[in-house]
């Protein structure tokens, strides 16, 4: 059933699959803060950051990756972004512009590289070092962003690293070191009806042409002007215009009609000042945080601007450049299955991975963090679920492993005393149905080869027993009047009992 699920999924083309005379930019709703962008124009794509990924380094201290208190670990979007892209149609990617070494940022940079072929990498050279002596901290002490401000080394090094290599294992041109004037050339170019210019690309430099440390990565960040029919849209990262290394390129885009603004640092209120707000007045604006940190004083300097935000309701926030301006939307996908690297993943309405259960055509199914499907037992909420190989939650009986279980019908593995179509059973702690000899809360029971529960005379292994309807072996007392069951509750033959006191014959029976 997913085999062919997922040949749909590659099948399906919504509203804004590729139409080969497109111009549009993709804010990809992301459920956090973090950037996700894809150009498109004319068939020709390109992305502006990756958005954050799962991995993270878990390094000791003192080694070159080590896990530092901040680093994103409980949080993901590579399957979303890849998803995405391969619905609309994506097979390759002209470039990628990574802004700076932050994870939420280009943390899923080196698995979009695994799935999609790409010409060229923009991205700003970078070492721990680079910020290290601007805090004068020591980059192995785990701790020291309690003096520091609010950037810290976190993981930076990692997902840049990362990032360069995976592009050097797919053969992608790198382009850094823009502000050298030999790669002034790479600052603008075009794809379709697009022409792109990258901007905040000036680095401080010694007299040897050293690149000199900054306080804050986010000093860094890579300004991305959009401009195609006449109308302009600034993509402008982290970028903080307060910062004196950073206001000349306020200055600029104040300068430039903006139709379109991606609202700086994911909308946090100290990057998004009045007096860059206020001239700028776009048409649209889009926030790549919560919807809540789009405070008043924000909403006084835009007042004319309709504000999209991507951790909404959305698949993604398209922007459709034309003649007659720049038509904003909020967009959904089909939920479907996908296999990502030999995983199943059900992405929602909104291109978002299913997590927790999931009821899916007429089936639970349960998803990790991460998304992935989940098969065998399953452990959620303090109790037992067996996921079948398809991936659906089973329930009643299953034998697993040559034992036999029951799951209720919400799925939960059953232990202890079962009523089960008119008999009772007994499974153990583990969920095992027992057979044969029980002891329970020190009284014997006896159950079948199939597990039912026996009561009333019961032979077994020659001797006979006798059970009450709760299924109690009774022992040390006569039965029937004429019966006598032993202590081990085996029926007395031939022999005297009570003391003595009575001799039964062959049969079990008492003659007087």
């Amino acid at each position: 059933m997913l085999l062919f699920v997922w040949t749909l999924f590659f099948l399906h083309i919504d509203t804004y699959a590729v139409s080969g005379n497109t111009t549009r930019i993709h804010f990809i709703s992301l459920y956090g803060a973090s950037d996700a962008i894809l150009l498109e124009s004319n068939g020709h794509f390109g992305m502006v950051d990756f958005g954050e990924d799962w991995d993270y380094p878990s390094g000791s201290t003192g080694s070159k990756y080590p896990y530092r208190y901040g680093i994103t670990t409980n949080e993901g979007y590579e399957q979303q972004v890849i998803y995405y892209l391969k619905q609309l149609g994506v097979e390759k990617l002209d470039f990628y512009i990574a802004t700076h070494a932050h994870s939420d940022h280009i943390g899923s940079g080196d698995e979009i590289i695994e799935h999609f072929p790409v010409d060229r990498l923009y991205i700003a050279e970078y070492d721990d070092s680079y910020q290290l002596a601007a805090h004068g901290k020591d980059v192995t002490d785990p701790y020291y962003y309690e003096d520091a401000d609010e950037d810290t080394l976190w993981d930076n090094q990692y997902v840049y690293d990362r990032i360069i290599q995976a592009a050097q294992d797919h053969h992608v041109k790198i382009i850094t070191d823009l502000d050298l004037e030999e790669n002034a050339v790479y600052r603008r170019f075009r794809i379709g009806n697009m022409s792109i210019s990258i901007m905040n690309y000036e680095r401080k430099r010694d007299a040897d042409g050293n690149i000199i440390p900054v306080a804050n990565e986010n000093d860094n960040s890579l300004v991305v002007r959009v401009n195609a029919y006449g109308k302009n849209a600034l993509l402008t990262s982290d970028l903080d215009p307060v910062d004196g290394d950073t206001e000349k390129i306020a200055e600029q885009v104040k300068r430039v009609k903006i139709d379109l603004l991606k609202l700086p640092h994911h909308g946090i209120d100290y990057n998004n000042p009045s007096d860059f707000l206020t001239p700028l007045n776009p048409k649209t604006a889009v926030m790549t945080g919560p919807s809540s940190w789009f405070n008043t004083r924000m909403r006084a300097c835009l007042p004319n601007t309709n504000v999209y935000f991507t951790m909404s309701d959305s698949a993604a926030v398209v922007a459709d450049f034309s003649f007659y301006g720049i038509a904003t939307e909020y967009v959904k996908t089909e939920s479907e299955w996908g296999l990502l690297d030999g995983t199943y993943y059900y992405f929602d309405s909104n291109g978002r991975v299913t997590t927790g259960w999931g009821y899916i055509g007429n089936a639970w199914y349960y998803f990790d963090e991460k998304g992935s499907m989940q098969t065998g037992w399953q452990y959620v909420n303090g109790a037992w679920y067996y996921i079948s190989e398809s991936g659906a939650m089973v329930t009643g009986w299953q034998m697993i492993e040559g034992v036999w279980y029951y799951f209720n019908e919400n799925g939960s593995m059953q232990t202890g005393w079962r009523y089960v179509n008119g008999v009772w059973y007994y499974f153990d702690l583990a969920g095992e149905m027992t057979t044969s000899w029980q002891k329970i809360d020190e009284i014997w029971y006896y159950m079948s080869e199939s597990g039912v529960m026996q009561c009333g005379w019961q032979k077994i292994g020659g001797i006979w027993y006798f059970f009450e309807v709760s299924g109690a072996m009774d022992h040390d007392m006569w039965i029937q009047g004429v019966y006598y069951l032993k202590s081990s509750g085996a029926m007395a033959v031939s022999e005297w009992v009570d003391y003595n006191r009575y001799y039964v014959d062959e049969r079990g029976i008492w003659a007087p």
